[in-house]
């Protein structure tokens, strides 16, 4: 019998800044089994970015977006 995949979590953040809080929700998510998957390098071109976050996020099972100040 084949095991369930484990979900994969996009965890989104508004800044650089909010690098603790992303390493955080990393680390939960790990403890509950699932896949984090985060974005931390862009390509050169911003229309690039999108198409990329696109099918990153199309991949996973839901979106974590951190906000706000730290």
């Amino acid at each position: 019998m084949a095991q369930p995949s484990r979900p994969e979590i996009f965890i989104s953040a508004a800044s650089a800044d909010l690098g603790t809080c992303r390493q955080a929700i990393n680390q939960a998510l790990l403890t509950l089994g699932c896949v984090p998957v985060e974005q931390t390098v862009f390509p050169p071109e911003a229309s690039s970015v999108t198409e990329m976050l696109r099918k990153r996020i199309a991949n996973c099972h839901a979106v974590i977006h951190v906000a706000g100040n730290i």
